[in-house]
């Protein structure tokens, strides 16, 4: 039994019965309404909160039960860490705030507060009143909270001891009151180190452009960057905003100008088939001053959306209720993203970006994509529009439709994950060099050439678990489909991070910041070294392929250009494999090792390449 100054004879077995079950994840709440009992179950189920409701209510749970008073010196234990604060006024007041499910996400250099409301969890830094001044009362205020303005953030610093490590945690706090009932939900054992940096292009971040420069790259895909209440950013709260984690329209405009000076172009995310719930034209939670298409028939965005029974049941994108879907051929929703003056695409492109990538482009309408192509070229002519397509874009069916994204009227690139699936494929030896080129040659035959060597090839991306992780963490796997990516035609893509090794598996994990001063220098040298032979040789992007046969562990190809031919070869196999390269007429220059010498016999070379290693060789 443990005692403190405010709350006695308070048993905190709940605590270490908590800590046996190595919980990730603590939940508490009423057990019934009206009721000072209140149920606490541990567990690391990922479901919705309403599943787990459900699950609870449905089958037989091992709980705990506790008074509010138990609960509120639990909570000062998880999170003040020792009995001595439990005088703390900090969780009193998080409890008089009767928020629905508030949750707390410490990270590296900000925690990120957030709460659900009517099921949906939204982004938020809470306040209640001017003298209740933080909900951690270690947050230091960099100016005096102003209450009134609602979703202003305002700043804050706190120091937070994570693993035997203090961190100085950036704040950023934005006033607000909600809620009746309560429910207190904690991230409890399992702090990621993310951390985003503001925009602002201090010496330093232009550097970062330097080195993003460094690595080939001349265009730089943002995913969503306008105001959201989630971190991921796909439930837009307002087109013509960047949200404050991230800067302001004159950052953006700078950022824009900076890497065109360095000869890079930004894409932007364009989410077009959905907005947010919590969203100046959704407004159903009143945040935004607009009068919403929830709040009322007579809202200008109304019909922008489809109900079922109004205004709680609604169309949403794959059942998420904060993500409810639009008509996009709405001529209201038409005029507003495309054809008004300073519309939201001629307005970022106005501002700097270079083109737009279409979030999940077979949920949008043909017609509706034709519109926005036809008017990205009139407002900015060498801009590009990408579009999500997971399968083969030229048969793509959705929604019983035959899709006309290669046509030449709607997308000008489309994300290759065919090609992914088959790179990766053959570096784990799930299928033979043999069965590659057959399902290769089926997609180069599909696409028009001029969409085939425009494809977005990449190995990963935020909508996939990271690539070192797919590969077990073998460094010589990665090199072998990073070899296959950057001498195949098409534009490779590098997911942030995985040129320093990042790893990380299922969302959120694969979202983790850039190990800044902690990379992986064997993998980051090897794909500056690759990407630089793609740059300096124009074969490589716009040559011919012709592959080249082999046994069926080696996996070998040609690119010509004019006069200019370089060969490819990568050894998926255990054992080291010697192969003979026909029709050389000149000498050889290796691209990776150019003090290596071949003899050529006969206009052939025989070439010894180790287990799982690869030769680019130029023919001279």
């Amino acid at each position: 039994m443990v005692k403190s100054k405010l709350i006695k004879n308070i048993d905190i077995s709940v605590v270490r019965k908590i800590n046996e079950q190595k919980a990730k994840k603590i939940r508490a709440f009423p057990f019934k309404e009206n009721s000072s009992e209140i149920y606490i179950y541990a567990s690391e189920n990922k479901k919705t909160m309403v599943d787990e409701f459900e699950f609870i209510f449905r089958k037989k749970v091992k709980v705990v039960i506790i008074s509010e008073e138990e609960l509120e010196y639990l909570l000062k234990i998880v999170y003040l860490g020792n009995s001595k604060d439990a005088d703390n006024e900090v969780f009193k007041k998080a409890i008089n705030l009767k928020a629905s499910d508030i949750h707390f996400e410490p990270y590296r250099d900000y925690i990120l507060v957030r709460f659900r409301i009517d099921g949906i969890l939204r982004s938020m830094f809470i306040f209640d009143t001017k003298e209740y001044i933080a909900i951690l009362s270690k947050i230091k205020i960099s100016s005096n909270l102003d209450i009134t303005e609602k979703r202003k953030p305002q700043d804050g610093k706190l120091t937070f001891r994570y693993n035997e490590k203090d961190y100085d945690l950036r704040v950023s706090i934005i006033p607000i009151v909600y809620g009746e009932k309560i429910v207190i939900r904690i991230l409890y054992g399992n702090v990621f180190n993310y951390s985003i940096d503001n925009l602002n292009l201090t010496d330093k971040q232009k550097k970062k452009l330097e080195y993003i420069k460094s690595l080939g790259v001349n265009v730089i895909y943002f995913n969503p960057i306008f105001d959201s209440p989630s971190c991921h950013k796909y439930d837009t709260g307002d087109y013509e905003k960047i949200d404050p984690m991230f800067g302001d329209e004159e950052i953006f405009k700078d950022l824009c100008s900076e890497a065109e000076k360095l000869g890079m172009r930004i894409i932007l995310d364009g989410v077009f088939s959905h907005t947010g719930s919590d969203s100046k034209y959704f407004n159903k939670f009143g945040n935004y001053d607009s009068l919403g298409a929830y709040q009322s028939l007579h809202s200008p965005y109304y019909r922008w959306y489809r109900f079922n029974d109004y205004p709680n049941l609604y169309e949403t994108w794959w059942g998420f209720s904060n993500m409810p879907n639009v008509d996009e051929l709405n001529p209201s929703y038409l005029d507003y993203i495309i054809r008004n003056n300073n519309s939201i695409i001629e307005k970022w492109l106005s501002l700097g970006a270079g083109g737009w990538r279409l979030d999940v482009a077979d949920e949008l309408p043909d017609e509706f994509i034709k519109i926005l192509k036809s008017r990205l070229k009139e407002v900015k002519k060498d801009s590009v529009l990408i579009g999500e397509v997971w399968e083969d874009a030229s048969n793509k069916v959705s929604y019983n439709r035959k899709r006309e994204y290669l046509f030449g009227n709607e997308l000008d690139s489309v994300t290759n994950y065919p090609l992914r699936q088959i790179i990766l494929d053959l570096v784990r030896n799930y299928i033979g060099s043999k069965y590659f080129i057959k399902r290769y040659l089926s997609l180069k035959e599909n696409y028009p050439k001029e969409y085939f060597y425009s494809t977005m090839n990449m190995l990963g991306n935020h909508d996939t678990e990271r690539v070192l992780t797919i590969l077990n963490n073998n460094v010589n796997l990665l090199k072998e489909a990073v070899v296959i990516q950057m001498t195949l035609p098409g534009v490779p893509l590098i997911y942030y991070g995985d040129e320093a090794g990042l790893t990380g598996g299922k969302d959120p994990s694969n979202r983790r910041s850039y190990p800044w001063g902690n990379e992986n220098k064997d993998i980051l040298e090897f794909y500056r070294k690759i990407s630089a032979i793609r740059v300096s040789e124009e074969v490589l992007r716009n040559g011919e392929i012709e592959f080249l046969d082999f046994n069926k562990g080696i996996l070998g190809y040609e690119r010509t250009l004019n006069k200019d031919r370089i060969i490819i070869a990568v050894n998926i196999m255990e054992k080291e494999a010697n192969i003979l390269i026909n029709n050389i007429d000149g000498n050889i220059l290796d691209l990776l090792y150019e003090d290596k010498e071949y003899i050529v016999e006969n206009r052939s070379i025989s070439v010894l390449i180790e287990a799982h290693k690869f030769i680019i060789l130029k023919v001279l």
